[in-house]
């Protein structure tokens, strides 16, 4: 797995395949890739497979089309209709290095690859929250008094994994629905949005700078404000690039999360924009501490119909 520290998350092996230095090792390299000093580095689907245990309920026929919008709370969403997919990368470790860079270890966890199907859809925020929505639900704070105009439409970053449930609850009470982070086979599926390529966009990495905020369009690495790209096929904006995204799970190999998580580590998804192609890939994972802040690390809301 990729740990991150406060510039770049990373990712290192999967802790639970070379006893406990892999997985320090594993660690730390996520803490790296949030740093920047390697570079770059609810309810749930069904689960198909030796390791399935995950339900959810049948889809309803009143379903919202594909892509519909509505407003929750003060924060714009979109329809991810029920489907499935096959979480992970059909492309092996060695291959994803030879061709973007990286050490294989780095994307070992991405594999086996595992197919997920939703029964029931789910509506998840058009895009990361921004600073100017998390102070509509949370109030300003010391925290937030100096942030100026151009900071409202930039993602709320730095937050805890506990802190974004905190925004989460007072939102449900303000939505009159449950919401929640996503969790991690959830993002990959409305990130993917039908697709099945290395980016939801197609192979080429060259395209990135129409949909990512990333190293290769920022130079300074640092958010920007959100919204301004291309969308995915499904309607959201920024799934890759601008900041990383917390999941709501804790992060383990697929297949040993009932089993062997990484207790106190979250998954995070997406990159962030001080990231290369390598970790803006639809499969790309990283792990970073609950506990953690970083000003690469935000969040996007799915609330339960």
């Amino acid at each position: 797995m990729h740990r991150m520290n406060n510039s770049e998350t990373w990712r290192p092996a999967s802790p639970f395949r070379g006893g406990r230095a892999q997985a320090l090792y594993l660690l730390a390299v996520a803490a790296a890739l949030v740093a920047g000093s390697c570079g770059d580095r609810g309810r749930h689907a069904t689960e198909t497979g030796p390791d399935a245990t995950e339900t959810r309920p049948s889809a309803r026929a009143d379903s919202p089309a594909p892509g519909a919008t509505q407003t929750l709370g003060g924060i714009d969403f979109v329809w991810i209709p029920p489907g499935a997919y096959m979480q992970g990368s059909t492309t092996n470790a060695e291959e994803t290095a030879a061709r973007l860079g990286g050490l294989p270890e780095w994307f070992a966890d991405e594999q086996p690859v595992v197919e997920r199907r939703f029964h029931s859809g789910f509506w998840m925020s058009k895009t990361e929250v921004t600073w100017g929505q998390w102070i509509d639900v949370q109030g300003a704070t010391a925290r937030t008094s100096e942030l100026g105009a151009e900071e409202m439409a930039k993602p709320a970053a730095s937050m805890t994994w506990e802190e974004c449930q905190g925004f989460l609850k007072n939102l449900s009470v303000r939505a009159g629905m449950r919401c929640r982070l996503p969790t991690e086979a959830e993002w990959e599926y409305a990130c993917r949005a039908g697709t099945d390529s290395t980016f939801y966009f197609g192979e080429a990495p060259a395209a990135l700078t129409e949909h990512s905020w990333c190293r290769a369009n920022v130079p300074d690495g640092l958010p920007r404000a959100v919204g301004q790209l291309a969308l995915n096929p499904w309607g959201l904006h920024d799934m890759l690039g601008n900041v990383w995204e917390w999941c709501d799970d804790l992060y383990a190999p697929y297949g040993e999360a009932e089993r062997t998580p990484t207790i106190g580590y979250r998954v995070i998804r997406g990159g962030s924009a001080n990231s290369t192609a390598m970790s803006l890939r639809c499969a790309f994972r990283a792990g970073l501490s609950e506990n953690t802040s970083s000003p690469r690390v935000g969040f996007r809301v799915v609330c339960e119909p």
